[in-house]
């Protein structure tokens, strides 16, 4: 959001121009006007409604985005920007937003992540193909998007080892493609 508003202005999120050709700018707005109302009875909504005419610059809008809304507006950057943003090459970035988009929805819903085939597959990472669309491809591709490296090692890994260790007995790693160093192998 800050990126993009520096770039293109406030309401530049609203000009199909500030984005690929892709870019589907009646459905995102639309997208957004389903989120504005969804969300009316909030303070930030409401006072953008009531003193600024419903004008929201991108920092207030993107408060509504759902995960899935946030990765696809990055997804139809223009190409510049996506490399301006990622710090790796941006493919690999748009198809980690994607594993962490249907992560978020499965946990969101209480889905099985236990030997779940899980549809996007992470790139920039040497998997076999039976662990690009399991859980691990998925967590490899949180670590890469985690920005504080101490709380992941501190504290997402220990977490992760407790949970594990707790079901131990009913779930295999094998399962989720795990390997046998897994927690090594998350260290940032």
């Amino acid at each position: 959001s800050y990126y993009h508003a520096q770039k293109y202005g406030p309401l530049g999120y609203l000009d199909p121009e500030c984005f690929n050709s892709k870019h589907n700018a009646a459905k995102f707005e639309e997208t957004i006007n389903r989120e504005i109302e969804n969300n009316k009875n909030a303070p930030l909504v409401k006072h953008h409604i009531e003193k600024y005419g419903g004008q929201f610059p991108l920092w207030v809008v993107s408060e509504l985005f759902t995960f899935g809304t946030l990765s696809f507006f990055y997804n139809d950057f223009k190409t510049a920007d996506k490399k301006a943003i990622a710090g790796v090459h941006y493919n690999e970035y748009v198809s980690w937003l994607r594993c962490c988009t249907d992560l978020r929805n499965i946990c969101a819903h209480y889905g099985r992540l236990f030997n779940r085939i899980f549809s996007a597959i992470p790139s920039g990472f040497r998997l076999t193909r039976q662990e690009e669309r399991k859980l691990w491809g998925t967590i490899l591709a949180v670590k890469e998007l985690f920005p504080i490296p101490e709380q992941w090692n501190n504290e997402v890994i220990p977490a992760l080892s407790s949970l594990l260790e707790e079901y131990e007995d009913d779930v295999s790693l094998s399962y989720m493609s795990f390997p046998e160093n897994w927690a090594e192998t998350l260290k940032k």
